[in-house]
């Protein structure tokens, strides 16, 4: 029995980070070159130690001194948010957006969810490790697809301000996934501090379950918005690679809903008229050039 516990937890701990890489890495039509995700992924574990380092410090600062409320915002945010994505933000922006494969908006998706999944991938293994099979699951369908959904989110911010030029993007990026992240981790944080005093709990009631519905709101419509945020860019990159082939027709700059993907059609498609457009201007000019054939008798 104990080893079948073992095997729950290991294939939990490891499947659903690999199944994610995947689902990331297909959404891109170009794929970014797997010896620059790979090191992308290492860069990301090797951020849960300095992260742990940080998480120490700020914990002995607090000192348990804070109430409930106030000492699970500080954790969360605080604590947890702040350094894990600043982090996460340091791999994508300092090593990934420098590459000359980081050339379009999905890109920054792919970049960022590879390095938080490599983040997740050790700090998975260390919860799973004290926690057993139980944690593997419940981990397995929240905290791994989060930290993917999040290190998305900062990609995504990352690949604005760099291919785009707008200035301050990705720190907007890092607002909101600390937000996110934060709003993430404050429910359960709540529930662990008032679970060390069961008359608080108990006083706490509907309360309690108030926090129980933040958590599984934030988990669902963060993962609902990355997927359309993914969908939506892969849309983006079909028209991409349509203009590229030549039949821009039907898929101009304007019509783009992401003014940093119509960049990308505009330089790509050259400013080049459409193909239909194209032919019709031929045809007049070779109609112009040719004399006028006499009318038969």
């Amino acid at each position: 029995m104990g080893e079948i516990r073992v095997a729950v937890a290991v294939v939990f701990t490891v499947l659903p980070i690999a199944l994610l890489l995947a689902y990331f890495y297909t959404r891109d039509l170009r794929r970014e070159p797997r010896a620059v995700l790979v090191r992308t992924f290492f860069l990301g574990t090797a951020t849960t130690l300095a992260a742990a380092v940080i998480e120490f410090i700020l914990i002995a600062v607090e000192g348990r001194s804070l109430g409930v409320l106030a000492g699970a915002a500080y954790e969360a945010f605080v604590v947890a948010a702040v350094p894990e994505e600043l982090l996460k933000l340091l791999v994508i922006a300092c090593f990934c957006a420098r590459r000359k494969s980081f050339d379009e908006p999905i890109d920054g998706i792919v970049y960022g969810a590879t390095a938080a999944l490599g983040f997740a991938a050790i700090e998975n293994a260390m919860y799973v490790a004290e926690g057993g099979w139980i944690v593997a699951v419940m981990r397995s369908v929240t905290s791994v697809p989060m930290h993917a959904a999040m290190g998305a989110i900062l990609g995504y911010y990352v690949a604005q301000e760099r291919l785009l030029l707008r200035r301050g993007a990705m720190w907007s990026g890092l607002a909101i996934a600390v937000l996110v992240h934060g709003l993430y981790d404050f429910g359960p944080m709540v529930l662990v501090r008032l679970g060390a005093d069961e008359e608080a709990l108990v006083k706490m009631g509907l309360f309690s379950l108030a926090f129980v519905i933040l958590f599984v709101a934030v988990v669902v419509t963060t993962l609902v918005a990355v997927r359309r945020l993914v969908r939506r860019l892969r849309a983006e990159q079909l028209r991409c690679c349509a203009s590229e082939a030549g039949d821009v027709s039907r898929f101009r700059p304007a019509d783009s809903d992401d003014p940093l993907v119509a960049r990308l059609l505009e330089r790509r498609s050259g400013g080049a008229a459409p193909l239909a457009e194209r032919r019709t201007t031929e045809e007049s000019v070779r109609s112009d050039s040719e004399p006028p054939r006499a009318a038969p008798p």
